[in-house]
């Protein structure tokens, strides 16, 4: 994998990151009142009425819609620039969500963030970095070739190893996903586990 495209993942994350926790800052009026009514509701000693399998449900939909999004996406490569998007997007509603439990709770809130969304998050922001790095490396790769198909003059040899090349590729690119899957579905959990903890 390309570790200049991971690390420039990497930084869009924590661009989005901090955007989102900038704009909670700036936020005002009613409405940023009644997101952290609802939030002490959320932690309140009633607790936030999800039974662990709805909260894990809830973790889990739109990082399985994110993981499938950069596993097709290579196959259709005008999809390549949504992963970008949608990492940006993820990582800037979790700087939002995080700025408001602080500002919400205070001291107290730092607890709350420990245990419900930093280890899920943050490993998540990693992983999906990783998965979006090689879905656009594959992409890159499948472009190439469709090029290379048309307006190459390489030997019949060199179009040969280009095409074991890839092949190997897309081998190592399915287990990796397979493997970010299980990453996912054990972050969802422990997500899950430690929000029924603290509700």
């Amino acid at each position: 994998m390309d570790k200049k495209l991971f690390y420039m993942l990497l930084f869009t994350a924590a661009t989005g990151l901090c955007s989102g926790a900038f704009f909670e800052v700036c936020m005002t009026g009613t409405g940023k009142d009644q997101l952290m009514q609802l939030l002490s509701g959320f932690f309140s000693s009633e607790g936030s009425g999800l039974s662990f399998l709805s909260s894990f449900w809830q973790n889990i939909r739109s990082g399985l819609f994110f993981l499938l999004l950069c596993f097709i996406s290579p196959a259709a490569v005008i999809l390549l620039p949504l992963n970008v998007l949608f990492l940006f997007c993820r990582s800037l509603f979790l700087g939002f969500s995080a700025a408001m439990i602080l500002e919400t709770f205070g001291l107290s809130g730092m607890g709350y963030l420990l245990l419900t969304l930093a280890p899920a998050g943050l490993v998540q922001i990693f992983l999906f970095s990783f998965l979006c790095a090689l879905s656009l490396q594959e992409g890159f790769c499948r472009i190439s070739q469709r090029a290379g198909r048309r307006f190459s003059r390489s030997t019949s040899a060199g179009k040969t190893k280009n095409r074991n090349a890839l092949q190997l590729f897309t081998g190592q690119y399915l287990n990796l996903y397979l493997a970010g899957l299980a990453v996912l579905i054990l972050t969802c959990l422990l997500q899950a586990g430690l929000l029924q903890a603290v509700t």
